[in-house]
């Protein structure tokens, strides 16, 4: 009885309200980082494909190992300026190192 009137209370009502809107508004985060992921993942993977076809599988080892947005953004955005196959290689391997050694 005393669950059935709390349930139906204003308040119990509009905790539960707010629980579900931000459990919404957090899943929504997470589907666009994934989103995010994905897409500098393929970015980087398709460049190097096409001007650096030597590296592609340091590029891919490196595109699945990586969990964080932000050192993939990174190091897409040095791998577009890179020149040499040389330049791609060391970015891809400074990343590389990051992932193995966070520290």
């Amino acid at each position: 009885m005393f669950e059935s009137t709390l349930e139906d209370s204003w308040f119990y009502q509009e905790i539960i309200q707010k629980g579900i809107e931000q459990g919404i508004e957090q899943g929504m985060e997470k589907g666009i980082e994934q989103g995010e992921l994905k897409t500098l993942r393929s970015v980087l993977i398709r460049f190097v494909e096409t001007h650096f076809p030597e590296l592609k599988t340091l590029a891919q080892r490196l595109a699945e190992q990586t969990t964080t947005n932000l050192l993939l953004e990174s190091t897409v955005n040095e791998i577009l300026l890179s020149q040499t196959t040389e330049q791609a290689r060391l970015i891809l391997t400074e990343a590389q190192r990051k992932i193995d050694d966070p520290s």
